[in-house]
C-alpha cells in the first residue's frame, strides 16, 4: 500500500537517506494503523482492524520501491543523451 510514498519520498520530499526514508515510511504506516484501530472501536468501519504485519508489510513495500527508485534515477543519470541532427 506504500509503495508510492517510497518513489515520492525521494522525488518530492528530496529525502536520500535510507534511515530518514525508513523512519518516514513506517510512521506513516503506524499513524495509518493507529487510525484504523480508532475508527474501529467509535464503530465507523467495521472490516478493518489494527494489525502488526500490515506495519511490517507496508513498511518493506515503501522500501523496497525507495530503493528501486534511487537505482533508476542512478542508472538513468549515468545514460548519455544524443540530440538527432535533422
Amino acid at each position: 500500500m506504500l509503495a508510492p510514498l517510497g518513489i515520492y519520498t525521494s522525488l518530492l520530499f528530496r529525502i536520500h537517506d535510507f534511515k530518514k526514508a525508513a523512519l518516514l515510511i513506517f510512521l506513516t504506516s503506524c499513524v495509518i494503523e493507529s487510525y484504523q484501530l480508532l475508527f474501529s472501536y467509535f464503530g465507523l468501519i467495521w472490516t478493518r482492524g489494527c494489525n502488526v504485519d500490515d506495519i511490517i508489510v507496508n513498511t518493506a513495500g515503501g522500501m523496497i520501491s525507495f530503493l528501486l527508485w534511487n537505482k533508476v534515477k542512478k542508472l538513468h543519470s549515468r545514460r548519455k543523451f544524443y540530440k538527432i541532427k535533422r
